[in-house]
């Protein structure tokens, strides 16, 4: 797991992360004012960053963990922020709502395989390198998805601005160059 800016889109070393407290932790880049980190599989930060430009923001997933012989796939999972709303999902994901707030705001995995959809199971009954690529394969799935996704309408006004300030940025530079 590794520490993860959603404003800079930094991957940090685990070392940064205080892991003695529940406060909110911050980015330690200035350039993103100080935005929220949180720990992210290694495997699922391609996906939560593309989620997250398009405009679908995250508060956190899981990638499922593979161990000694069994594996807790039904864990894989991704949450977004209060507001967000969520596309259909892929194949095999489904929505859940958070009974608190009673809106849908994360998607979950969900296997037909019972061998799968438990949480845990004897190693005897699927070989370890079976679930590895089984989860890379939910995985890509995500992946496709998110890539799928056009951007939400709050992240096409973002880039409009973003395209809006360079073009002022530049218009800047050219005229300290004439000067």
């Amino acid at each position: 797991m590794y520490p993860i800016c959603l404003q800079c889109f930094e991957v940090f070393h685990p070392s940064i992360w205080k892991w003695d407290t529940n406060q909110v932790q911050f980015c330690p880049r200035m350039k993103c004012n100080y935005a929220d980190i949180f720990m992210c599989d290694e495997d699922m930060i391609p996906i939560i960053f593309i989620l997250n430009k398009k405009g679908y923001k995250t508060t956190d997933c899981c990638s499922g963990h593979p161990r000694n012989g069994w594996m807790s796939i039904s864990g894989m999972y991704i949450s977004f922020q209060h507001g967000i709303i969520i596309p259909p999902p892929p194949g095999g994901f489904e929505n859940r709502t958070n009974s608190l707030l009673n809106e849908t705001n994360r998607i979950d995995y969900f296997s037909t395989d019972l061998r799968i959809s438990s949480s845990i199971f004897p190693s005897g009954d699927i070989n370890q390198l079976d679930i590895i690529k089984f989860m890379y394969e939910k995985l890509q799935v995500l992946l496709e998805w998110a890539e799928s996704l056009p951007l939400t309408e709050i992240a096409q006004q973002e880039h409009l601005v973003d395209i809006h300030t360079r073009k002022l940025d530049n218009l800047y530079k050219e005229q300290r160059n004439e000067n």
